[in-house]
Protein backbone atom coordinates (compact mmCIF):
# COMPACT_ATOMS: atom_id res chain seq x y z
CA UNK A 1 0.00 0.00 0.00
CA UNK A 2 2.78 2.44 0.90
CA UNK A 3 4.55 1.61 -2.34
CA UNK A 4 1.36 2.49 -4.21
CA UNK A 5 1.05 5.82 -2.37
CA UNK A 6 4.66 6.69 -3.23
CA UNK A 7 4.17 5.78 -6.87
CA UNK A 8 1.06 7.97 -7.17
CA UNK A 9 2.80 10.83 -5.38
CA UNK A 10 5.84 10.71 -7.66
CA UNK A 11 3.63 10.62 -10.75
CA UNK A 12 1.68 13.61 -9.48
CA UNK A 13 4.83 15.63 -8.75
CA UNK A 14 6.42 14.76 -12.10
CA UNK A 15 3.29 15.89 -13.94
CA UNK A 16 3.52 19.29 -12.19
CA UNK A 17 7.24 20.03 -11.77
CA UNK A 18 6.73 23.78 -11.32
CA UNK A 19 4.41 23.28 -8.37
CA UNK A 20 6.72 20.66 -6.83
CA UNK A 21 9.84 22.81 -7.32
CA UNK A 22 8.15 25.88 -5.80
CA UNK A 23 7.07 23.92 -2.75
CA UNK A 24 10.47 22.30 -2.28
CA UNK A 25 12.23 25.67 -2.73
CA UNK A 26 10.06 27.36 -0.12
CA UNK A 27 10.53 24.56 2.39
CA UNK A 28 14.28 24.38 1.68
CA UNK A 29 14.84 28.08 2.29
CA UNK A 30 12.94 27.92 5.57
CA UNK A 31 14.64 24.74 6.80
CA UNK A 32 18.23 25.66 5.88
CA UNK A 33 17.84 29.15 7.35
CA UNK A 34 16.46 27.73 10.58
CA UNK A 35 19.18 25.08 10.78
CA UNK A 36 21.89 27.72 10.38
CA UNK A 37 20.35 29.72 13.21
CA UNK A 38 20.09 26.58 15.36
CA UNK A 39 23.80 25.87 14.79
CA UNK A 40 24.63 29.42 15.86
CA UNK A 41 22.43 29.08 18.97
CA UNK A 42 24.01 25.74 19.87
CA UNK A 43 27.47 27.28 19.55
CA UNK A 44 26.52 30.19 21.81
CA UNK A 45 25.01 28.09 24.60
CA UNK A 46 27.82 25.49 24.51
CA UNK A 47 30.55 27.84 25.79
CA UNK A 48 32.92 26.23 28.30
CA UNK A 49 30.91 23.02 28.53
CA UNK A 50 34.06 21.09 27.53
CA UNK A 51 35.35 21.41 31.09
CA UNK A 52 34.11 18.49 33.20
CA UNK A 53 34.12 20.63 36.36
CA UNK A 54 32.44 23.62 34.70
CA UNK A 55 29.57 23.62 37.19
CA UNK A 56 32.08 24.18 40.03
CA UNK A 57 34.43 26.67 38.33
CA UNK A 58 33.75 30.33 39.09
CA UNK A 59 35.58 33.48 38.16
CA UNK A 60 35.85 36.29 40.68
CA UNK A 61 35.36 39.74 39.17
CA UNK A 62 35.41 43.27 40.58
CA UNK A 63 32.71 45.89 40.95
CA UNK A 64 34.46 49.20 41.69
CA UNK A 65 32.74 52.44 42.65
CA UNK A 66 34.74 55.66 42.79
CA UNK A 67 33.33 59.01 43.96
CA UNK A 68 32.82 60.12 40.37
CA UNK A 69 32.84 56.90 38.38
CA UNK A 70 32.09 53.17 38.43
CA UNK A 71 33.70 50.14 36.79
CA UNK A 72 32.88 46.48 36.44
CA UNK A 73 36.11 44.64 35.68
CA UNK A 74 36.57 40.97 34.86
CA UNK A 75 39.91 41.10 36.70
CA UNK A 76 41.00 41.20 40.33
CA UNK A 77 44.26 41.56 42.28
CA UNK A 78 47.08 39.04 42.25
CA UNK A 79 46.88 37.84 45.91
CA UNK A 80 43.14 37.15 45.84
CA UNK A 81 43.21 33.59 44.50
CA UNK A 82 45.83 32.35 46.93
CA UNK A 83 44.11 34.12 49.86
CA UNK A 84 40.70 32.67 49.07
CA UNK A 85 42.17 29.18 48.79
CA UNK A 86 43.90 29.44 52.16
CA UNK A 87 41.02 31.04 54.08
CA UNK A 88 37.88 29.46 52.56
CA UNK A 89 37.29 25.77 53.18
CA UNK A 90 34.75 25.73 50.32
CA UNK A 91 37.50 26.38 47.75
CA UNK A 92 39.23 23.25 46.46
CA UNK A 93 41.68 24.97 44.11
CA UNK A 94 42.41 28.27 42.36
CA UNK A 95 44.20 29.38 39.22
CA UNK A 96 45.13 32.82 37.91
CA UNK A 97 45.58 33.95 34.33
CA UNK A 98 47.92 36.93 33.90
CA UNK A 99 47.79 38.41 30.42
CA UNK A 100 51.21 38.70 28.82
CA UNK A 101 50.02 40.68 25.81
CA UNK A 102 51.33 40.19 22.30
CA UNK A 103 54.52 38.24 22.85
CA UNK A 104 57.56 37.77 20.64
CA UNK A 105 59.11 34.31 20.67
CA UNK A 106 62.43 33.51 19.01
CA UNK A 107 63.89 30.22 17.79
CA UNK A 108 67.05 30.02 15.71
CA UNK A 109 67.01 33.82 15.31
CA UNK A 110 63.52 33.69 13.74
CA UNK A 111 60.83 35.66 15.56
CA UNK A 112 57.20 34.64 15.96
CA UNK A 113 54.55 36.95 17.38
CA UNK A 114 51.68 35.34 19.26
CA UNK A 115 48.50 36.66 20.84
CA UNK A 116 46.65 35.30 23.89
CA UNK A 117 49.71 34.43 25.94
CA UNK A 118 49.08 34.06 29.68
CA UNK A 119 51.11 33.40 32.78
CA UNK A 120 49.22 30.84 34.83
CA UNK A 121 49.52 28.87 38.04
CA UNK A 122 50.61 25.25 37.88
CA UNK A 123 47.12 24.29 39.11
CA UNK A 124 45.55 25.20 35.77
CA UNK A 125 45.22 21.56 34.68
CA UNK A 126 43.54 20.66 37.97
CA UNK A 127 40.80 23.19 37.26
CA UNK A 128 40.42 23.39 33.48
CA UNK A 129 40.34 20.53 30.99
CA UNK A 130 42.95 21.83 28.58
CA UNK A 131 43.88 18.69 26.69
CA UNK A 132 47.64 18.28 27.24
CA UNK A 133 48.66 15.89 24.46
CA UNK A 134 52.35 15.95 25.42
CA UNK A 135 53.87 16.48 28.84
CA UNK A 136 52.74 15.83 32.42
CA UNK A 137 49.88 18.11 33.55
CA UNK A 138 50.92 17.76 37.20
CA UNK A 139 54.46 19.08 36.67
CA UNK A 140 54.42 20.94 33.33
CA UNK A 141 54.16 24.40 34.90
CA UNK A 142 55.63 23.80 38.34
CA UNK A 143 59.05 25.30 37.77
CA UNK A 144 60.00 28.77 36.54
CA UNK A 145 60.85 29.40 32.89
CA UNK A 146 58.53 26.63 31.68
CA UNK A 147 55.86 26.98 29.00
CA UNK A 148 53.16 24.83 27.41
CA UNK A 149 52.07 25.75 23.89
CA UNK A 150 49.09 25.00 21.67
CA UNK A 151 49.27 22.46 18.88
CA UNK A 152 48.92 25.15 16.18
CA UNK A 153 51.74 27.17 17.73
CA UNK A 154 53.92 24.04 17.90
CA UNK A 155 53.24 23.23 14.25
CA UNK A 156 54.02 26.78 13.16
CA UNK A 157 57.31 27.12 15.01
CA UNK A 158 58.67 23.57 15.05
CA UNK A 159 57.13 22.27 11.80
CA UNK A 160 56.78 18.63 12.77
CA UNK A 161 59.66 18.44 15.26
CA UNK A 162 59.05 17.33 18.82
CA UNK A 163 58.95 20.61 20.79
CA UNK A 164 59.21 19.03 24.26
CA UNK A 165 62.42 20.11 25.96
CA UNK A 166 63.28 22.73 23.37
CA UNK A 167 63.75 26.39 24.22
CA UNK A 168 61.81 29.45 23.16
CA UNK A 169 63.25 32.87 23.86
CA UNK A 170 61.22 35.95 24.74
CA UNK A 171 62.47 39.49 25.29
CA UNK A 172 63.06 38.64 28.95
CA UNK A 173 63.41 34.87 29.38
CA UNK A 174 64.45 31.62 27.82
CA UNK A 175 61.54 29.20 28.28
CA UNK A 176 61.61 25.42 28.16
CA UNK A 177 58.64 23.77 26.47
CA UNK A 178 57.22 21.21 28.88
CA UNK A 179 53.94 20.42 27.18
CA UNK A 180 51.70 20.79 24.13
CA UNK A 181 47.94 21.13 24.45
CA UNK A 182 45.22 20.78 21.84
CA UNK A 183 43.96 24.07 20.44
CA UNK A 184 41.28 25.50 22.70
CA UNK A 185 37.92 25.34 20.90
CA UNK A 186 36.22 28.52 19.78
CA UNK A 187 33.40 28.06 22.26
CA UNK A 188 35.61 29.00 25.22
CA UNK A 189 35.59 32.36 26.98
CA UNK A 190 39.38 32.27 27.40
CA UNK A 191 41.58 30.77 24.67
CA UNK A 192 45.32 30.75 25.46
CA UNK A 193 47.80 30.00 22.70
CA UNK A 194 50.51 29.42 25.28
CA UNK A 195 50.73 29.33 29.06
CA UNK A 196 53.88 30.33 30.94
CA UNK A 197 54.55 29.32 34.52
CA UNK A 198 53.48 32.16 36.83
CA UNK A 199 56.64 31.69 38.90
CA UNK A 200 58.68 32.83 35.88
CA UNK A 201 57.84 36.45 36.67
CA UNK A 202 58.60 36.03 40.38
CA UNK A 203 55.22 37.53 41.26
CA UNK A 204 53.65 34.46 42.84
CA UNK A 205 54.03 35.71 46.40
CA UNK A 206 53.20 39.34 45.71
CA UNK A 207 50.96 41.04 48.28
CA UNK A 208 49.98 43.95 46.07
CA UNK A 209 46.25 44.45 46.69
CA UNK A 210 46.25 47.79 44.91
CA UNK A 211 46.72 46.61 41.33
CA UNK A 212 44.18 44.84 39.15
CA UNK A 213 44.69 42.81 36.00
CA UNK A 214 44.41 39.14 37.00
CA UNK A 215 41.72 36.69 35.89
CA UNK A 216 41.07 34.71 39.08
CA UNK A 217 39.23 31.37 39.01
CA UNK A 218 38.25 29.13 41.90
CA UNK A 219 37.14 25.52 41.89
CA UNK A 220 34.56 24.97 44.61
CA UNK A 221 34.19 21.74 46.54
CA UNK A 222 31.30 19.45 45.71
CA UNK A 223 28.14 20.80 47.34
CA UNK A 224 29.62 24.22 48.15
CA UNK A 225 27.18 27.13 47.91
CA UNK A 226 28.52 29.79 45.49
CA UNK A 227 26.32 32.49 47.03
CA UNK A 228 27.76 31.78 50.49
CA UNK A 229 31.30 31.91 49.15
CA UNK A 230 30.58 35.20 47.38
CA UNK A 231 29.20 36.66 50.62
CA UNK A 232 32.38 35.64 52.46
CA UNK A 233 34.45 37.62 49.97
CA UNK A 234 33.39 40.71 51.90
CA UNK A 235 35.65 39.49 54.71
CA UNK A 236 38.61 39.53 52.30
CA UNK A 237 37.73 43.11 51.32
CA UNK A 238 37.53 44.27 54.92
CA UNK A 239 40.75 42.53 55.85
CA UNK A 240 43.00 43.39 52.90
CA UNK A 241 41.38 45.77 50.43
CA UNK A 242 39.40 48.42 52.30
CA UNK A 243 42.49 49.67 54.13
CA UNK A 244 43.94 50.72 50.77
CA UNK A 245 40.89 52.11 48.96
CA UNK A 246 38.61 53.54 51.67
CA UNK A 247 40.87 56.56 52.13
CA UNK A 248 40.15 57.51 48.50
CA UNK A 249 36.40 56.92 48.77
CA UNK A 250 36.64 53.84 46.54
CA UNK A 251 34.41 50.86 47.30
CA UNK A 252 35.27 47.38 46.03
CA UNK A 253 32.90 44.45 45.76
CA UNK A 254 33.69 41.00 44.39
CA UNK A 255 31.23 38.99 42.32
CA UNK A 256 31.41 35.34 41.29
CA UNK A 257 30.17 34.08 37.95
CA UNK A 258 30.15 30.51 36.71
CA UNK A 259 32.37 30.09 33.67
CA UNK A 260 29.50 28.61 31.63
CA UNK A 261 27.59 31.90 32.13
CA UNK A 262 30.39 34.28 31.23
CA UNK A 263 29.88 34.35 27.45
CA UNK A 264 26.17 35.14 27.53
CA UNK A 265 25.62 36.84 30.89
CA UNK A 266 28.79 38.72 31.83
CA UNK A 267 28.50 42.51 32.12
CA UNK A 268 32.16 43.02 33.01
CA UNK A 269 34.73 44.98 31.04
CA UNK A 270 38.06 43.54 29.96
CA UNK A 271 36.90 40.05 29.02
CA UNK A 272 39.63 37.94 27.37
CA UNK A 273 37.35 37.14 24.38
CA UNK A 274 34.36 38.90 22.76
CA UNK A 275 31.08 38.11 24.49
CA UNK A 276 27.68 37.07 23.25
CA UNK A 277 24.34 38.16 24.67
CA UNK A 278 21.47 36.05 25.98
CA UNK A 279 19.03 38.46 24.30
CA UNK A 280 20.37 37.38 20.89
CA UNK A 281 19.56 33.76 21.78
CA UNK A 282 15.91 34.62 22.34
CA UNK A 283 15.73 36.85 19.27
CA UNK A 284 17.34 34.40 16.87
CA UNK A 285 15.41 31.49 18.39
CA UNK A 286 12.17 33.34 17.63
CA UNK A 287 13.41 34.09 14.09
CA UNK A 288 14.13 30.39 13.48
CA UNK A 289 10.61 29.44 14.61
CA UNK A 290 9.03 32.15 12.43
CA UNK A 291 11.02 31.01 9.39
CA UNK A 292 9.68 27.48 9.77
CA UNK A 293 6.16 28.82 10.28
CA UNK A 294 6.42 31.03 7.20
CA UNK A 295 7.68 28.11 5.09
CA UNK A 296 4.80 25.96 6.36
CA UNK A 297 2.23 28.68 5.69
CA UNK A 298 3.67 29.15 2.22
CA UNK A 299 3.26 25.42 1.56
CA UNK A 300 -0.33 25.48 2.82
CA UNK A 301 -1.17 28.53 0.69
CA UNK A 302 0.17 26.83 -2.44
CA UNK A 303 -1.81 23.71 -1.61
CA UNK A 304 -4.96 25.74 -0.97
CA UNK A 305 -4.54 27.57 -4.27
CA UNK A 306 -4.74 24.22 -6.04
CA UNK A 307 -7.60 22.88 -3.92
CA UNK A 308 -10.23 23.16 -6.66
CA UNK A 309 -8.19 21.05 -9.05
CA UNK A 310 -7.44 18.53 -6.31
CA UNK A 311 -11.13 18.48 -5.38
CA UNK A 312 -11.90 17.10 -8.84
CA UNK A 313 -9.23 14.45 -8.32
CA UNK A 314 -10.68 13.54 -4.92
CA UNK A 315 -14.19 13.25 -6.39
CA UNK A 316 -13.07 10.87 -9.13
CA UNK A 317 -11.17 8.73 -6.62
CA UNK A 318 -14.17 8.50 -4.33
CA UNK A 319 -16.33 7.44 -7.26
CA UNK A 320 -13.71 4.76 -7.99
CA UNK A 321 -14.10 3.49 -4.40
CA UNK A 322 -11.35 5.29 -2.48
CA UNK A 323 -12.05 5.62 1.24
CA UNK A 324 -11.55 8.78 3.29
CA UNK A 325 -8.60 7.29 5.18
CA UNK A 326 -6.90 6.27 1.95
CA UNK A 327 -7.18 9.82 0.58
CA UNK A 328 -5.77 11.28 3.80
CA UNK A 329 -2.83 8.90 3.67
CA UNK A 330 -2.21 9.78 0.03
CA UNK A 331 -2.06 13.52 0.71
CA UNK A 332 0.07 12.96 3.83
CA UNK A 333 2.50 10.87 1.78
CA UNK A 334 2.76 13.71 -0.74
CA UNK A 335 3.47 16.28 1.98
CA UNK A 336 6.00 14.06 3.74
CA UNK A 337 7.81 13.27 0.51
CA UNK A 338 8.10 16.94 -0.41
CA UNK A 339 9.38 17.70 3.08
CA UNK A 340 11.97 14.89 2.90
CA UNK A 341 13.23 16.22 -0.45
CA UNK A 342 13.46 19.72 1.01
CA UNK A 343 15.24 18.44 4.14
CA UNK A 344 17.77 16.47 2.08
CA UNK A 345 18.58 19.51 -0.08
CA UNK A 346 18.73 21.68 3.06
CA UNK A 347 21.32 19.40 4.67
CA UNK A 348 23.48 19.51 1.55
CA UNK A 349 23.24 23.30 1.45
CA UNK A 350 23.99 23.46 5.17
CA UNK A 351 27.24 21.53 4.70
CA UNK A 352 28.27 23.91 1.93
CA UNK A 353 27.29 27.06 3.84
CA UNK A 354 28.97 26.02 7.08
Amino acid sequence: MIKNYLKITLRHLLRQPGYAALNILGLTVGIVSSLLIVLYLYHEVSFDQQHTKADRIYRISSDIKEPDNAFRWAVTQLPLGRTVKSEFSEVEQYVRFIGNGRTRFSKNDISYYEENIFMVDSTVFNVFDFNLTSGDPQTALEGPNSIVISRSMADKIFKGENPIGQLLKTDHNSLEITGVFADVPKNAHIRPNAMISASTADRNNSQNWGGFGIYTYVLLNEGADPAAVEAKLNDIIEKYVAVIFDQFGIKIRYEMINIADIHLYSTFQGEPEPLGNIKYIYIFGAVAIFLILIASINYMNLSTARSMKRALEVGIRKVMGAQRGMLIRQFMTESILLTVFALFISLLLLLLLV
